[in-house]
């Protein structure tokens, strides 16, 4: 090498997720494959847990990970027969391949890995029913309200007299706003409250003590 010629380091990247593409040859060459990088991000499903027999599928769910609808992506109602579900599968990777879509079409693209994952799942019955209940699941606690953040015994509340003469419990909301329950509350048997600031809510401790005038009967 000639002297005060540049030296030229070859550097190994980090491993990336890269999808092979249609390669190359050049002639008096062996063929070559050339990359892409892959900017789709897949979804990263629950956790199912499927037992012995179909009958003991189970399924978990993660808080922060809300279920895909498959059968929104297949395009099928949840009471589709396994064949019209295997159909949509092979009718929708036609319309989304790469490789088969037609440019400057309207149609809304749909990763080919999301579309494998919902046939997949819902091509095998232990997996289809594991994945039914998740969705019950998760329809379930959606229904059922937002869920506390804490539970807080009325101890740690502050009580004070309001405007209207009334006696109410304050509790401070770590974004600077209040928690605040009034004992018409708790005679109605409400434990949730709200912070007046954020979406915040807390569960109150509290029992109502039995009047025992009516307890002696």
């Amino acid at each position: 090498m000639a002297e005060g010629a540049a030296t030229l380091t070859r550097r190994t990247a980090a491993p990336l997720n890269l999808a092979p593409c249609r390669g190359s040859k050049l002639p008096g060459s062996a063929p070559t494959v050339s990359y892409r990088l892959s900017t789709t991000v897949l979804y990263n499903p629950p956790t199912i847990k499927t037992g012995a027999l179909p009958s003991q599928t189970s399924a978990t769910l993660d808080d922060n990970n809300a279920l895909p609808d498959f059968y929104a992506v297949l395009t099928v109602s949840p009471s589709a027969s396994d064949a019209a579900i295997k159909h949509a599968y092979h009718h929708a990777l036609l319309q989304h391949h790469p490789d088969k879509r037609r440019p400057h079409t309207s149609l809304l693209h749909i990763d080919i890995g999301l579309l494998k994952q919902a046939y997949q799942t819902l091509a095998s019955p232990a997996s289809r029913a594991a994945y039914d209940a998740a969705r019950q699941q998760q329809t379930a606690a959606q229904q059922a309200g937002p869920r506390p953040a804490q539970v807080v015994s009325l101890e740690d509340w502050v009580e004070a007299e309001g405007d209207d003469g009334h006696t109410r419990w304050i509790y401070a909301c770590r974004c600077g706003g209040q928690y605040l329950i009034t004992v018409a509350d708790m005679e109605a048997g409400q434990h949730l409250v709200g912070c007046n600031s954020c979406s915040e809510v807390v569960w109150a401790g509290y029992e109502l003590a039995e009047d025992e005038d009516s307890s002696d009967v």
